[in-house]
Parts: structure tokens; C-alpha cells; sequence
């Protein structure tokens, strides 16, 4: 769609993000809506293939990630040898870097499944992968797939965000390497005591 745009426009397009800065990032035409009302003219390709925005590197000297997104490291070491991996806390070099971004307007808290488990689950929402089911009807199972966890995660953290509940709480996913931009998104999202 975006080739098709381009080539019917014939001239250079800026394409910032299509949500209020800082907020959750919008993975459907709805969601662009849903935040611009009619402000804007939507173009609707579908649904976001990937959910997260993409990897971002540098390639300034060493090559090193900026942004943890949908290609992960070792299929980047794949391409191009060696690859750094950034701790980016601010935007000045990447987009989405900021400690808080990604958020919803409800406070999101990261838990382990054991404090979910333990957990005072009144007026909240719960987002977990795993089994035990949290005791709460206020439950969205997503799914223990990386890839296919990271394509739900912004369209799940807006469906709880208008929910009106008084906080969202998130199971944590592993902290393995193909979990890495789901996991930097969440703790970007998170809200901070």
C-alpha cells in the first residue's frame, strides 16, 4: 500500500507515526481513528503485519540497536556480523526510546506470573500467556508466541485502556532474546512509581 501511495503520489511522503506521541501505537486504520477523529485522511492496508515498530540501528561505527523491533539481533548478526546492543533511554537518536512510551491512558503494572497469581485483581484488567487463568473476569489470554504475541500487543493494550478499569496489570513474558521488543515495549508502557 505504502509503494502504491508513493508511486501514484510521485513525490517524497514524511510518515511520523499515526498516534499522539508517547501513546500506544495504532496496529489497525481504527485505531488512527479512533485518536484523530476526522483530522486525518486513512488509507486502509489492513492490519499491521508485524504489531511493533521495527528494529532501528546505527550503523556509526559499530552497528548497534537503537530500538528493539520486529527483526531481532541474531537474524541481523545473520546479514551483517557483529551487532551491539544499545541501551537508548531517550529519543535523540531513535524514535520510541523514551523511558515512558508506547503507554495507554490507564496505568499498566508489569507483574511475574506469581504476582499475578497473589495479586489484588479488583477494578483491573489482566494480560497474561501463561496457565494458571488469573481469577478475574477481566482476563485477555494472549498467546505464548513471541511473533504472535508482539502483533496483538497494541490492539490488547487498547482494548484494556477502554475498559474503564483502574489499572492493567501485564504478566510478564520471559526474558529470553525473542521476546527482547516485546519486553522493551511493556517496560516502556509501564507506569513508574
Amino acid at each position: 500500500v505504502a509503494q502504491q501511495l508513493l508511486t501514484v503520489f510521485g513525490h517524497p511522503i514524511s510518515a511520523p507515526s499515526a498516534n499522539m506521541s508517547g501513546h500506544v501505537s495504532p496496529t489497525t486504520a481504527q485505531h488512527v481513528a479512533d485518536e484523530f477523529g476526522d483530522e486525518l485522511q486513512i488509507i486502509d492496508g489492513g492490519p499491521c503485519e508485524k504489531g511493533i515498530e521495527s528494529t532501528v540501528i546505527s550503523m556509526v561505527e559499530s552497528p548497534t540497536v537503537l530500538r528493539f523491533g520486529s527483526i531481532t539481533v541474531e537474524e541481523l548478526q545473520r546479514e551483517i556480523g557483529d551487532v551491539m546492543e544499545g541501551q537508548t533511554q531517550e529519543q535523540s537518536n531513535s524514535p520510541g526510546t523514551s523511558t515512558r512510551h508506547y503507554a495507554p491512558n490507564t496505568k499498566v503494572l508489569l507483574y511475574t506470573q506469581q504476582q499475578v497469581v497473589s495479586a489484588d485483581l479488583t477494578n483491573c484488567v489482566v494480560i497474561s500467556f501463561s496457565s494458571p487463568h488469573p481469577n478475574t473476569s477481566n482476563h485477555i489470554q494472549m498467546p505464548s508466541s513471541a511473533c504472535e504475541y508482539a502483533k496483538q500487543l497494541y490492539a490488547v493494550l487498547r482494548e484494556a485502556d477502554g475498559m474503564g478499569v483502574h489499572q492493567i496489570i501485564v504478566e510478564r513474558p520471559p526474558e529470553t532474546p525473542e521476546w527482547k521488543a516485546v519486553n522493551d515495549r511493556l517496560r516502556r508502557c509501564c507506569t513508574r512509581d
